[in-house]
C-alpha cells in the first residue's frame, strides 16, 4: 500500500479532523444559542409594565377586519354583522374573540337549507345564536364561553345563523317566528 493512500489513518490527520468537527459543532451550537438568547431578550423588552413575569402571549391574528360587513335590522335595531360565506370563514366564527359591542355580531350563509349545529370552541364569550330559515327566525339560544362539547343544533333546515352579543336576544324579545329581512343571500 502507498503512503498516500492512507493519509487518513495518521494520527495528525484523524486528530486534525476531530478537533474541525467539535469546533464546527461549538460553533453551530454557539450560534443558536445566541440567537435564542437574542429572541428572549426581545420579548421581554416587549412586556408591558407590571406584568406578572411571564413571557407575553403572541396576540393572535384577528381576520374579522378583512370580512365584509352587512347591515341588519334585527326587532327595529340597527345591527353590523360580519358576513362569514366561505367554509374557513364559517369554521372560525367569532373563535378568539374577546369583546363584542353590542350591536355587532356575524352572519352565516348555508347555500343549501339543512340542519346546521354550532359550537364555542376558543370562542371565549358567550353568545346568542339566532338560526333562520329564509327571514323567519327558528331556535335561539345562549351559548356557553369555551365549551367544545356542547352542541346547539338547529333541527330543521336553515340557511343562515346570527352571532350576537349574549342576552341581546332577550333584550329585544326576540322568539321563534319573528322576522329579521337579510340584505344577502347565500345563492
Amino acid at each position: 500500500m502507498s503512503e498516500t493512500a492512507n493519509w487518513y489513518l495518521r494520527p495528525r490527520v484523524l486528530i486534525g479532523m476531530l478537533l474541525f468537527v467539535i469546533i464546527f459543532f461549538y460553533l453551530v451550537g454557539w450560534h443558536n444559542h445566541a440567537m435564542k438568547q437574542k429572541k428572549g431578550t426581545a420579548k421581554a423588552t416587549s412586556k408591558q409594565a407590571g406584568s406578572t413575569g411571564k413571557p407575553a402571549k403572541k396576540p393572535r391574528r384577528n381576520v374579522l377586519g378583512a370580512l365584509p360587513v352587512v347591515k341588519v335590522e334585527i326587532a327595529g335595531h340597527p345591527f353590523k354583522l360580519w358576513l362569514a360565506s366561505t367554509l374557513a370563514e364559517k369554521k372560525a366564527g367569532l373563535m378568539q374573540v374577546h369583546h363584542l359591542a353590542s350591536d355587532r355580531g356575524m352572519l352565516f350563509l348555508f347555500h343549501t337549507a339543512k340542519p346546521e349545529t354550532f359550537w364555542m370552541k376558543n370562542t371565549p364569550i358567550p353568545l346568542d345564536l339566532v338560526f333562520l330559515d329564509g327571514a323567519t327566525v327558528g331556535r335561539i339560544y345562549t351559548m356557553k364561553p369555551m365549551n367544545s362539547k356542547l352542541l346547539y343544533p338547529s333541527k330543521q333546515p336553515v340557511t343562515a345563523a346570527i352571532e350576537l352579543q349574549a342576552g341581546i336576544c332577550a333584550k329585544l324579545g326576540l322568539k321563534p317566528g319573528d322576522q329579521i329581512k337579510l340584505p344577502v343571500s347565500a345563492e
